[in-house]
């Protein structure tokens, strides 16, 4: 009886790393340019190329996966809006960064096709500035 047992959880937990390699090699990726330094979610990303995992919302996870000149990093949305925005460029992947005080962020992830955006935490100007006067950028993502 306890080898049954054994070879059926062996199974079972197989089984289970298979179902886990499956979900992140289906995981979207999406590559793009960064031309200048910018802050993401409070990581400093210096000027040069990133790859980005995307977080699959449908198994739970939610950290972005991004790896560029100064290394991997994880990076966790502030907000995961499932209709998406798609404001500027639909079923586009891109990434729209704000100017704050003379730096930059990254204020939002468009998913594109997957329906997705996703917001992080951009810092409010110490000046006062007008919403249609801030300066923003748009860095298509391809990929995904």
């Amino acid at each position: 009886m306890n080898f049954f047992a054994n070879r059926i959880s062996g199974i079972a937990i197989g089984a289970a790393l298979l179902c886990g390699a499956a979900v992140s090699a289906s995981a979207q990726q999406g590559a793009f340019h960064l031309p200048f330094e910018a802050k993401w979610a409070g990581v400093l990303c210096p000027p040069g190329d990133y790859r980005v995992t995307l977080p699959d919302i449908d198994v739970g996870k939610t950290t972005f996966v991004v790896r560029g000149p100064a290394g991997t990093t994880l990076i966790l949305p502030m907000v995961i809006d499932t209709y998406g925005a798609h404001a500027e460029l639909p079923n586009r992947a891109y990434l729209q960064l704000v100017n704050v005080d003379g730096a930059w962020f990254v204020k939002k992830y468009e998913a594109g096709a997957r329906d997705l955006t996703f917001y992080f935490k951009t810092p409010k100007p110490t000046h006062r500035v007008q919403m249609a006067s801030q300066d923003y950028s748009t860095i298509p993502v391809s990929g995904n």
